[in-house]
């Protein structure tokens, strides 16, 4: 089905609703995966146009319960999201540091555990994505 938003959808309808199947904007931006009440939710899968790309469970729309994400600069988010923030889990950049632990907004912030691509490994609370203890 079209829109006149330019939105396309295509995949199993129930009661005039998609409950699985793939959403595109007119932007690049593609989802493919469960829906409900119009929204994602279940499992899915979401490209962006800059190449990051998102798998895992939804919720209201929003990134919500086990996913990984991945974006275009070589980053890579898993673990637990709740309201589109990963709050729990692992964070690797582009250079090789990897941090396990709690977070806030993609950011250390909490009980966490970070080993620098070099070698070393620091581990304590985090506030803000600097070591505090």
């Amino acid at each position: 089905m079209t829109y006149s938003d330019g939105r396309v959808e295509e995949g199993t309808w129930s009661n005039g609703n998609l409950v699985k199947g793939t959403s595109k904007l007119p932007n690049g931006h593609v989802y493919q995966g469960e829906f409900r009440g119009g929204k994602r939710w279940g499992q899915g899968k979401c490209l962006w146009p800059e190449g990051h790309v998102y798998e895992g469970q939804w919720a209201e729309g929003l990134r919500h319960g086990r996913g990984k994400m991945r974006y275009a600069d070589g980053e890579v988010e898993e673990g637990e999201w709740k309201k589109d923030k990963i709050c729990r889990g692992s964070v690797k950049n582009a250079k090789g540091d990897l941090y396990e632990g709690e977070l806030r907004d993609g950011i250390p912030h909490g009980k966490g555990r970070m080993r620098y691509a070099g070698g070393n490994v620091v581990e304590g609370d985090w506030a803000g994505g600097v070591l505090i203890t």
